[in-house]
């Protein structure tokens, strides 16, 4: 096991006390080394069974720069007054100083001339880093990070190294999240329809902040990446939503078309009235303080709205009726309206991706025959795997991405092969993990790595 400290230079703090409480006593000539350890510290501190672990027998007090692990030991114990220790022969506080400050004079001397700075090691990407890897090299926003198991954390950081191991539950997350990556960015995904839920994780009583439009309350925003073109039903649920639902009370829903790529969804309560008043508005609830008012189970003069928003353009806008009174009396909350959450299902009569940002970061070239397309598919992924491996790349790098572009393509098209290709480049270790090299004009023995 390689030492914590070795070679660093010693925190002056640690053995500030014993050095100012007698500055004179650093001009005194420091004894003979040898002698000092055999008279007071190899009795104890030598062979197999050292006390506290620590051996000075093989360790040569002339060059303590051989062994700094073990003469900084030293160090601390004799600016802390564990060694001698009480009971023991003790030499005069002179003699301590100067051989504890002749031990720190070589130490210091040694680090100036060759400098260790500790090794480097092998550091793999976090669930958090992955996701911002892939957005920021393939132009595409999706939840990557939430699919993969938490990373194990060292100090409570979650970014350290040596914390941040590689399991087979870890390894499957990758391998899931890197294939709906790839056919995402190449839109080639499944077109079946799905349904993604978001719930509320705000209070809904006020303004939820940046991002929602001014002049709402409550709300949800949602940066959603549209896999296909096509229509997508966009549904609000209000709290408490554990009755069968009535479309106008509880429930609202629209459908839009829309383009593939990412859109930003919005469901809120828009206040377009001088008095806003809930479907029971005499009450406080969730959704805000009591406003005063008739009590109306069916609802009052001034109803409340809810509406729908995609990027930023109103889509729907819904009035919010009152309870009915099984409602009221069972299973309702009363008090202005409170969205529980939003749920986006679809596509639709899908139609395919041709013309996405991810698709546009993706494909710098279109085959125009069966002739061109090995050459093309290499140059895609030849521009991919420079920006993911953070290198150049060679022509080993690429051939076991091309073998698989050449076996997927025997049974699928060109962007579905691409995608197969993308899913192996976003599982590679050069771009899992972060390495660092020495340069090319690195020295040897620069850097005293032990």
């Amino acid at each position: 096991m390689p030492p914590p400290l070795s070679g660093r230079r010693i925190p002056r703090a640690l053995m500030a006390a014993p050095l100012l409480v007698v500055p004179a006593l650093l001009a005194a000539v420091e004894p003979d080394r040898g002698a000092f350890l055999r008279q007071y510290c190899l009795t104890c501190h030598s062979g197999d069974s050292a006390a506290g672990g620590l051996a000075l027998g093989e360790a040569d007090p002339g060059n303590p720069p051989a062994r700094p692990d073990v003469w900084e030991r030293v160090v601390r114990r004799l600016a802390a007054g564990e060694m001698p220790p009480a009971g023991a022969p003790r030499p005069d506080a002179a003699a301590i100083n100067a051989f504890q400050h002749g031990l720190i004079k070589n130490l210091d001397e040694a680090a100036r001339r060759s400098p260790y700075a500790g090794r480097t090691v092998i550091r793999r990407l976090n669930r958090t880093e992955y996701s911002n890897a892939v957005r920021d090299l393939l132009a595409l926003s999706v939840p990557i990070s939430s699919r993969l198991p938490p990373d194990g954390e060292a100090s409570g950081f979650d970014n350290i190294g040596d914390a941040l191991s590689m399991s087979p539950l870890l390894l499957e997350g990758y391998l899931k999240a890197a294939r709906r990556a790839s056919r995402l960015a190449a839109g080639v995904s499944d077109p079946s329809p799905v349904v993604e839920i978001f719930r509320a994780t705000g209070t809904q009583a006020q303004w939820q902040g940046q991002g929602l439009p001014y002049g709402t309350r409550g709300g949800i925003r949602v940066a959603h990446h549209f896999p296909h073109g096509g229509e997508y039903e966009l549904r609000a649920f209000l709290e408490k939503q554990s009755l069968t639902p009535t479309e106008g009370v509880r429930f609202f829903r629209t459908r839009v078309r829309l383009d593939a790529g990412q859109h930003v969804v919005i469901v809120a309560f828009p206040d377009e009235f001088a008095v806003r008043e809930g479907p029971v508005s005499d009450v406080s609830g969730r959704g805000g303080r009591a406003l005063g008012g008739p009590l109306d189970l069916l609802g009052t003069a001034v109803r409340p709205t809810i509406e729908f928003r995609v990027d930023g353009r109103r889509v729907a806008l819904f009035e919010i009726r009152g309870m009915t009174s099984g409602e009221s009396a069972f299973d309702g909350l009363p008090g202005p309206p409170a969205l529980g959450r939003i749920e986006i299902s679809g596509p639709f009569e899908p139609v395919r991706a041709v013309d996405t940002p991810s698709r546009r970061r993706l494909f710098v070239c279109m085959p125009t025959d069966a002739r061109d397309e090995l050459g093309c598919a290499s140059s895609i992924l030849s521009s991919v795997a420079r920006r993911a491996f953070r290198r150049d790349v060679a022509e080993e790098d690429l051939r076991p991405l091309l073998a698989t572009f050449s076996a997927a393509r025997r049974e699928q098209g060109f962007d579905e092969s691409i995608a197969a290709a993308l899913r192996d480049i976003l599982l590679a270790p050069d771009f899992l993990f972060r390495l660092e090299f020495d340069g090319p004009a690195a020295r040897a023995g620069l850097f005293n790595v032990r």
